[in-house]
């Protein structure tokens, strides 16, 4: 016992005996990522931002692989911007919000993107729907209160998350592209019916961000392709290589081991011997692993949208106690039919959620500015504090496209549009 004592006597006191040099180390790094936060929150309040609301046609035939081709055009804007305008003028890459808002009987298309990418929106949606109509319209939650909850309305939502990896894909429209037409189900289809039975006085609101970023990128995107590759290999069974150690990493382990002596063996990293091994393991996978990776080599080479996503259910207090387990559970149901258990899954985020499980204390003080919090991201669009995920074109337009006439949608509101046909020049599928 007096050896352990001991012991941290001497690390403290070894720390204390070098504060000067570890305190302006921290209070330099907080200064740094204070003033990079707030560089960054000033570069965002200068941008001018607009909302396109997509009418929809009727007789619509085109199947979500049209609205691929969308995501695959708009990932075009992605800009990196140097080092200075990152971390002195706080240069955020462009991105979209993509908005379906079910509101009084109907089912909104929305997308929010910056003034300059309003022309691109456009053409890009009438090169694959020449019938639709796309127009700039005002906020579509300017009708909302400012802050929720509050004396006449409540809410209930929560952010999104993947289950694994980026790597690994939800399930995509060409799970049931594939089915022949009198069996597709439109996953909008199911949204759209629980729109039409909202009243006036009721929301359901889905938020997905979309940030274009190459598979590389480490500030924005998390090298999420880098990852993937490795991910690839692993599941190929293909042999890692192994990197020389170099000094400071030996004298780093060395030094870890002296600390931790008095509780455990020191542990040192073995140097494995060569062993005569297959190139892959390919011919030993399932079919069920090999359907896996396939599915994640398919999602690297396609573009990648770093963001998250959210819903919330938003009504009068008298309508929400009644509807509230209605609404939510569509809400849920909708995130589920994107499943894929063998790989990904977008599920609920417990930290972010309108209500607090876990026993404690203030729960209703918790679950009051969970709220608040919600409502004040989904108002400003903000984007998430939680963890990112990629979600590559498909996966984007599985989420937020135009749904197929093959599948009546009573909630979605379609316009007759007569429109001037876009250029001859614009590719069509």
């Amino acid at each position: 016992m007096f050896y352990i004592l001991d012991f941290f006597s001497f690390l403290f006191g070894a720390i204390f005996s070098i504060w000067w040099i570890i305190l302006p180390i921290m209070l330099a790094w907080f200064i740094w990522e204070k003033n990079l936060t707030t560089v960054r929150m000033n570069f965002l309040g200068k941008l001018e931002w607009v909302y396109m609301e997509i009418h929809i046609p009727p007789n619509v035939t085109r199947t979500p692989k049209a609205m691929e081709e969308v995501f695959n055009a708009l990932h075009g804007v992605h800009r990196k911007g140097n080092k200075y305008m990152r971390y002195v003028g706080g240069f955020i890459p462009p991105y979209y919000v993509f908005e379906l808002i079910g509101n009084n009987g109907k089912l909104r298309f929305v997308i929010r993107c910056l003034k300059e990418h309003k022309e691109l929106v456009k053409t890009r949606i009438y090169s694959q729907y020449p019938e639709a109509k796309v127009e700039e319209i005002e906020d579509p939650l300017k009708d909302l209160p400012e802050k929720v909850p509050e004396s006449t309305y409540n809410i209930f939502g929560t952010e999104l998350g993947l289950i694994k990896d980026s790597a690994y894909p939800i399930r995509t429209y060409e799970v049931w592209e594939k089915l022949p037409e009198e069996q597709r189900i439109d996953p909008i289809s199911a949204l759209s019916e629980g729109a039409s039975q909202l009243g006036e006085d009721e929301w359901v609101i889905i938020q997905i961000f979309g940030m274009p970023v190459p598979p590389d990128s480490a500030e924005w995107g998390d090298e999420w392709g880098t990852k993937g590759k490795k991910i690839v290999d692993k599941l190929a069974g293909r042999k890692e290589e192994e990197k020389e150690r170099n000094p400071f990493e030996i004298i780093g382990e060395f030094i870890v081991n002296l600390i931790l002596a008095p509780f455990r063996t020191p542990q040192w990293k073995e140097i494995k011997k060569e062993e005569r091994q297959y190139p892959t393991q390919m011919q030993f996978l399932t079919p069920g692993e090999k359907e896996v990776l396939e599915a994640v080599e398919k999602k690297l080479s396609k573009p990648g949208f770093w963001g998250c996503a959210r819903f919330a259910y938003i009504a009068r207090k008298g309508i929400f106690r009644e509807k509230m387990p209605q609404n939510v559970g569509l809400l849920f149901g909708y995130m589920k039919i994107f499943s894929a258990p063998h790989m990904n899954s977008l599920v609920r985020i417990a930290d972010s959620m309108t209500s607090v499980d876990s026993p404690g204390y203030f729960i209703k003080e918790r679950t009051f500015f969970r709220k608040r919090f919600l409502y004040s991201y989904i108002r400003g669009r903000w984007r998430s504090d939680f963890k990112f995920h990629v979600l590559t074109s498909d996966e984007m337009a599985t989420l937020f496209h135009i749904p197929v006439e093959v599948v009546p949608a009573p909630g979605v509101e379609r316009r007759v549009v007569i429109e001037k046909a876009p250029s001859a020049d614009i590719p069509t599928l």
